[in-house]
């Protein structure tokens, strides 16, 4: 006796819980092709945002950048050809001037300021600095192109 009940209880529940319905073949088509869609989006955006990269960087190297202001004390050592002196300057001025003397280079033009080397801090820099005043260092570097 309690094997039927049992039975009863099993067959209570199967016809309580709600039955899964088979996919249609038009929701299958639907994800398949949102997944295609999908996956077309990405590799459209991925092929837009390599493009705009590479236009960017194109123009950035193609206009001028010009020399830096050699006012802010920092630990990266220039020499600025225009002015004929060593410089510590800060690290953005020393990227500019880097920037600088790669469009000078690369459109043959005499260089405008010089990039020679980053320190531990400002006094090892000036101490460079002062060694290269005193023992007069050569500036060929700026007259080549």
């Amino acid at each position: 006796m309690a094997f039927k009940l049992h039975d009863s209880i099993s067959n209570a529940k199967s016809e309580t819980q709600p039955q899964v319905a088979d996919k249609s073949p038009s929701k299958s088509y639907f994800y398949k092709t949102l997944k295609v869609v999908a996956i077309f989006a990405i590799f459209l955006w991925g092929a837009v945002e390599f493009i705009y990269t590479e236009e960017t960087a194109e123009t950035s190297e193609e206009s001028y950048v010009p020399p830096p202001s050699y006012e802010v004390w920092g630990r990266g050592l220039v020499y600025n050809c225009k002015g004929k002196h060593w410089a510590c300057i800060d690290k953005d001025d020393y990227f500019i001037c880097r920037q600088n003397m790669k469009w000078n280079t690369g459109h043959g033009r005499p260089q405008e300021c010089y990039t020679v080397n980053v320190y531990a801090s400002d006094a090892d820099c000036i101490s460079v600095q002062l060694h290269n005043i005193n023992f007069r260092e050569k500036t060929d570097f700026c007259k080549k192109q």
